[in-house]
């Protein structure tokens, strides 16, 4: 038994209507060819990967690194020769095994473009790596936000010496910030209906010619890791591990310690409530591992460590 409000009613007959679509048995197919010919990603009666329309994409899925090399339509992705060896040699140097790839191309200009990767293992990934050579001393520069879902990410993995130190300032924007369920604190601010909405905007039908009708489900997250990646890093991509309840109790643990904190210097009169976004910053550092919080988001980083830490 549940209840609906009026305007979600539409939202739901529509899912259910997607969920429900009558099954046409078709030719056994393996994802990335255009009609069930051919082997893993390969396209009918031709050596060259599918093209799938995805969003405001065009995609191609390469299975490996030899598939990449040998099948990829690169002439019908405008790139040039000279781009796709260089491209090449990266590839093969940093994923010669047990990745695959995706070439992606938009079909118009956009701005601030997303996308989301789903991952089967216990090792998140997140490629943020750029696929041209790096500068002699591999730093890049980065402009992106990862958000992860039940995710603890490690800044060792992109960051430098001087970005893994403990902040210097109350800025901790440059390190990892975690977000639990915050519905019981009374003066900090709550963040975490917006981590609601986040998962209330992602797609329930997935795309493309292979999974067009494929209902989704998200599984409902414990903990967000926000990371704004802004400047130069290391030529790498980003890793993790999955968070697990403890990381998400000591998370919250502490933001009850703070909320009660600036509960009592408000009952005290030592406190202006609304000015919590203010409030000093608790920083702590042992070893490697460095933890931090704030009252607009709490954080930690190291390489193998987390929230528990």
């Amino acid at each position: 038994l549940c209840s609906l409000l009026p305007s979600h009613v539409h939202r739901v007959r529509e899912h259910a209507r997607s969920a429900f679509q009558p099954f046409t048995p078709q030719a056994q197919a393996s994802f990335g060819s255009a009609n069930g010919s051919g082997t893993f990603g390969a396209a009918p009666g031709a050596p060259q990967l599918a093209i799938q329309e995805v969003g405001v994409y065009q995609i191609s899925v390469a299975p490996d690194i030899g598939a990449l090399e040998s099948r990829a339509p690169w002439s019908q992705f405008g790139v040039d020769a000279a781009r796709v060896d260089t491209i090449l040699c990266g590839m093969r140097s940093a994923y010669g095994s047990g990745f695959a790839f995706a070439i992606a191309q938009s079909r118009r200009p956009i701005k601030d473009a997303g996308f989301a990767i789903c991952f089967r293992d216990t090792r998140p990934f997140v490629p943020t790596a750029h696929e041209a050579p790096a500068a002699p001393l591999g730093m890049v520069a980065m402009d992106a936000t990862i958000l992860a879902f039940n995710s603890v990410l490690f800044p060792a993995s992109v960051g430098t010496v001087e970005q893994l130190a403990a902040p210097a300032s109350a800025s901790l924007e440059a390190h990892p910030q975690y977000r639990v369920d915050d519905s019981a604190c009374r003066l900090l601010g709550a963040r975490w209906a917006e981590v609601a909405s986040i998962l209330r905007a992602l797609p329930v039908r997935g795309a493309g010619d292979f999974h067009g009708a494929t209902l989704l489900r998200h599984a409902r997250p414990f903990i967000l890791c926000r990371w704004l990646l802004t400047g130069q890093y290391r030529n790498a991509d980003v890793v993790g591990r999955v968070a697990s309840e403890t990381d998400a109790r000591a998370v919250s643990d502490v933001l009850d310690q703070l909320d009660a904190f600036v509960t009592t210097r408000a009952l005290m009169g030592e406190w202006v409530p609304g000015r919590c976004a203010t409030a000093p910053h608790a920083t702590w550092s042992s070893g490697s591992a460095l933890g931090c919080l704030s009252s607009e988001w709490a954080g930690s980083a190291g390489e193998g460590g987390g929230p528990s830490e």
